[in-house]
């Protein structure tokens, strides 16, 4: 790639054929990372989402994507594409995948171009290693190679094009000539608001871009003046608005309630808290990764568990402070990394946590802060060692699309995606009961028992592999044992609906 040959000191437009050099070198190696998500099928909700979608197959089924509750979640921009695709290529998972990786590029190339505009430490050649790095660092995998993580990649393209258009809205504002009313630059506004929404009809969690405007503002030492606070705040009421129906339908439609969520202030700060930990750390050591990592237990009436809050506040204090004493950064990147992954740091049910309290694809847009950070970091700090910091961090490259094409595989198919998850974490009892289940679908009920009992060695009251377990032993002709299972299937149902 050309990045390392851009000189900063240049102007921008004599550096274009080198910069179009070092993004097509960015497209070129992210395609060849993600190859095996290219010859990857489908997994887990897919067929809420895909392949037993009905809503893909008709017009009628287009103007149902619009309508509250037809869908899992109201993501209609999401849904529209799916349905564009299905007309195209039905169910064929390559055009997926491929749409997914694009995206992905997509978002890399617009995250290069904003940091050029912010102007971080480093300038193009640490812009475009930003961008380079949220391209191939393996903890996107999760996100890029899961069809159903299309609201991952379609809303990070709406919401960078937003800040792409709010950033040249406000310079021209700026640099205009007081009380004049230039329609073109209000159509830039216009542009923002209307990427904004589609950010939020693709993925909720993108309703943090407005406080995510004010820290770039922040960054570039420029005032909040009543402007810009007035042409902020309709993007927050209507991200805020977003927010609240996403939690309402996670509640009441997808099932995020009753004991497993059944935790107190205290515990969900807990749980924030080694959230805010773990996350930063995944993205400088990315091993190991795993799809459904362990959930963590909350040992009550034990004070010393909960010393990642006291060490989380006393990192936010310091940050502060460093703020304030004029080192800005680490402040408004780290400040940019909380309050994106803030809806799923346990704060709001969000159903997946009934099985980890984190997952790679939930951080995916809160990467850009942390990588962010790193990168500018470096740069920053090592100012006469600038082509050491360039050779170090083109280095990482090919290490880091070797480890993304690695764990690529993993997402082959739905069994290979669960072997791999127990093979790393044991303890999780559904990848068990799912294994049960594709093994029941294949036709191989000798093979689905084991899983099945490992699952309810670890679950018990799992109604759901209670109920597979039994058909497992029905096809082997040992019917009172099915009944049995069967039998408990009934009580722990019956259980769980008691407990709400």
């Amino acid at each position: 790639m050309a990045i390392e040959k851009i000189d900063t000191l240049e102007s921008e437009s004599s550096n274009r054929p080198r910069i179009a050099l070092a993004a097509f070198g960015i497209a070129m190696i992210t395609l060849l990372a993600y190859l095996p998500a290219l010859n990857s099928g489908y997994i887990w909700d897919d067929d809420d989402y895909v392949t037993r979608n009905e809503l893909l197959l008709d017009l009628d089924g287009l103007k149902r994507i619009w309508i509250p509750e037809q869908t899992p979640q109201y993501y209609p921009v999401v849904f529209t594409t799916f349905w564009v695709e299905y007309q195209l290529w039905e169910l064929q998972p390559l055009g997926y995948h491929l749409n997914n990786i694009l995206l992905h590029i997509a978002s890399s190339l617009l995250l290069w171009r904003i940091m050029v505009r912010l102007k971080i430490p480093g300038g193009i050649v640490a812009a475009g290693l930003i961008g380079a790095i949220f391209a191939l660092h393996p903890v996107q995998v999760e996100t890029v190679a899961w069809i159903t993580e299309r609201k991952n990649v379609l809303s990070m393209v709406f919401y960078l094009s937003a800040v792409l258009m709010y950033l040249r809205f406000d310079d021209e504002r700026a640099s205009s000539d007081p009380g004049v009313n230039n329609q073109d630059i209000w159509g830039w506004y216009g542009m923002t608001l209307v990427l904004f929404i589609a950010a939020l009809l693709s993925k909720s969690v993108t309703c943090s871009l407005p406080a995510a405007l004010i820290l770039m503002h922040l960054y570039r030492r420029q005032p909040l003046t009543k402007g810009r606070l007035a042409t902020l705040t309709p993007m927050f009421i209507i991200g805020l608005i977003a927010a609240f129906n996403t939690a309402r339908i996670e509640r009441e439609h997808v099932g995020a309630e009753g004991l497993a969520f059944d935790l107190s202030i205290l515990d969900r700060t807990l749980v924030a808290s080694k959230a805010l930990l773990f996350y930063p750390g995944k993205i400088v050591w990315p091993q190991p990764l795993i799809f459904i990592y362990p959930r963590w237990t909350i040992p009550p009436g034990n004070p010393l568990s909960y010393w990642p809050i006291g060490l989380v506040a006393i990192l936010g204090i310091s940050l502060i402070v460093l703020y304030r004493k004029g080192l800005r950064g680490p402040f408004i990147a780290l400040s940019l990394f909380a309050g994106t992954v803030f809806p799923a740091l346990g704060f709001f049910n969000v159903y997946p946590h009934l099985y980890s309290f984190v997952a790679d694809h939930f951080q995916y847009h809160a990467t850009i802060g942390l990588i962010t950070l790193i990168v500018g970091g470096l740069f920053w700090g090592f100012p006469k060692k600038r082509s050491l910091v360039i050779a170090l961090l083109m280095a990482s490259l090919p290490m880091l699309a070797i480890l993304t094409y690695r764990q690529g595989k993993n997402y082959k198919d739905e069994t290979t995606l669960w072997l791999a998850t127990v093979e790393k974490n044991p303890d999780s009892w559904m990848s068990w009961n799912n294994l049960g289940h594709l093994a029941l679908d294949r036709g191989d009920h000798v093979a689905a028992e084991p899983y099945l009992r490992r699952c309810l060695e670890l679950r018990p009251d799992h109604f759901n592999a209670w109920s597979n377990l039994s058909e497992s032993l029905r096809r082997q002709d040992r019917n009172e044992e099915a009944l049995e299972a069967i039998e408990e299937a009934f009580v722990q149902g019956e259980r769980m609906i008691d407990e709400g």
